[in-house]
C-alpha cells in the first residue's frame, strides 16, 4: 500500500491533490504544531493584476493544527467577492462556485476540520475518492520526523511512501528502506492549462484550475 502524509492547507495547490490521486491512502496530518506565515491558512489566486493572497484569520498559538481556532467569519464574504471578481468570467465558474460557496460559508470554528471539509468538497467535484484522504491522530511527536513517518506507515501497513520533494533535507531514506518502506519522490511537474488574465502563472490554488478547466482538472493535475 502506498501512502502520503501532508499537513492541511486552505484550498491547496495542484501538487497536494496529485498526492491524493497517486496514493492508496492520503493522510491529512494535523498533529504537528501550527506554523505562522505558512500555507496552512492562506493561498494565492490569480486576477488581472497577477497573483494575490487570500487568508483565513486564525489565533496563531503554539498548538497542534487540530487545536487552532478561526477567529471570526468576517473574512468569508471578502474571499467570495474576490473569487467572484477574479473568476466570474471563467468557463466553469458557476459549476465550481456553487459548491465552493457552501463550503466556505460552512460554520466550523475548528480550523483543521473546516479546511479539511473544503478539501473533501474539491475531491468530490474532481471525483477523487475522499475516503482515501483521511485525517488520523497518530504518530509519536517525540520521535524524529523520519521515525514518526515509519511508525505511521507500520500502523497502516504501508510499504510505499510518496513524498513531496520538500522533505528531502530531513527524510532519512535509508532508515525508511531498512524499515521495509520504499520511498518515491513526487517530482511534480506543474501543467500549463488555459488561464485567465494574461501569461500563465503556476502554483496557484487548485481553484484556479477548477474554474478554468472544470471536471477536466482531475486529468490535468
Amino acid at each position: 500500500m502506498k501512502i502520503a502524509i501532508m499537513q492541511p492547507g486552505y484550498i491547496p495547490w495542484l501538487g497536494f491533490f496529485d498526492l491524493i490521486k497517486r496514493t492508496d491512502t492520503f493522510i491529512i496530518y494535523s498533529e504537528v504544531q501550527y506554523t505562522k506565515n505558512d500555507w496552512r491558512n492562506r493561498n494565492q489566486i490569480k486576477g488581472p493584476n497577477g497573483k494575490h493572497w487570500i487568508t483565513i484569520p486564525v489565533k496563531a498559538e503554539k498548538k497542534p493544527i487540530r487545536e487552532i481556532k478561526i477567529t471570526d467569519d468576517s473574512w468569508k464574504k471578502s474571499h467570495l467577492k474576490s473569487i467572484e471578481a477574479n473568476y466570474g468570467k471563467s468557463e466553469y465558474f458557476y459549476d465550481v462556485y456553487s459548491f465552493l460557496l457552501k463550503a466556505i460559508w460552512r460554520n466550523d470554528e475548528n480550523f483543521s476540520s473546516y479546511i479539511c471539509n473544503i478539501i473533501k468538497e474539491i475531491c468530490e467535484y474532481m471525483e477523487l475518492r475522499y475516503d482515501r484522504a483521511v485525517s488520523l491522530c497518530f504518530g509519536d511527536l517525540k520521535l524524529s520526523k523520519t521515525d514518526r513517518l515509519i511508525s505511521i506507515c507500520k500502523e497502516l501497513g504501508a510499504n510505499e511512501y510518496l513524498s513531496p520533494n520538500g522533505a528531502k533535507p530531513y527524510l532519512d531514506v535509508q532508515a525508511m528502506n531498512d524499515a521495509g518502506i520504499s520511498v518515491e519522490w513526487q517530482n511534480y511537474k506543474h501543467p500549463v492549462y488555459p488561464q485567465l488574465w494574461g501569461d500563465f502563472i503556476p502554483n496557484m490554488s487548485i481553484i484556479d484550475l477548477l474554474f478554468n478547466c472544470g471536471k477536466k482538472s482531475k486529468d490535468i493535475i
